[in-house]
């Protein structure tokens, strides 16, 4: 490096220097500190500076607050489509149970009231060991069996199979039948 250029690079520092000093002391200035010694035409010039400063940041933020109420408009919008859209979803899935639901309700018949106070769900919830159907039907078929297997040795030549069904239909209804000497009469169980 030569002479020429390190005295080059000297002036350079001490310009730069004094363009730091000059821009601390401004920015010192516009912050209303080291004002003292100001002149009237100096402290004009840093308000006119600092008036225009506040005037370009206050229309940039009026524009962002332009743009965020812009934004906030849209989106109003957009979560007010959305509501009505979840409404009217809301309204036809309430539709579909309500019809379903009555059409549930058509086809099953209302469940009667037991004696005992309980519906007739509350009755068929029992155990099938307490269930006294099954012992009445296995008694109807065994007295059923019997009374063909008694009527056919002792009718023979009779209609067998019509008086079975006629027994069928006196057992079902709750009648024992007795078979006296041709005649018939009915008497309770």
């Amino acid at each position: 490096m030569d002479v020429n250029s390190h005295q080059y690079f000297q002036q350079e520092a001490a310009k730069l220097q004094q363009q730091i000093q000059t821009l601390q002391n401004s920015n010192r200035h516009l912050m209303g500190e080291s004002i003292g010694n100001l002149t009237a035409k100096e402290l004009k010039s840093i308000e006119t500076r600092l008036e225009r400063g506040i005037g370009r940041i206050r229309s940039k933020k009026h524009e962002l607050l332009l743009a965020d109420i812009e934004y906030m408009q849209k989106r109003e919008a957009d979560l007010q489509s959305e509501n009505l859209f979840l409404r009217a979803k809301v309204a036809e899935v309430e539709r579909v149970a309500q019809e379903a639901e009555e059409n549930q309700t058509m086809a099953a018949p209302p469940l009667p009231v037991a004696a005992g106070g309980g519906t007739a769900a509350e009755l068929q919830a029992l155990p099938a060991s307490l269930d006294p159907r099954g012992y009445y039907l296995q008694m109807q078929a065994s007295m059923l069996a019997a009374s063909a297997a008694s009527s056919s040795s002792q009718y023979p030549e009779e209609h067998p199979q019509g008086q079975e069904q006629h027994l069928q239909t006196a057992l079902h209804l709750g009648y024992h039948i007795k078979v006296d000497s041709g005649t018939a009469s009915k008497a309770f169980l």
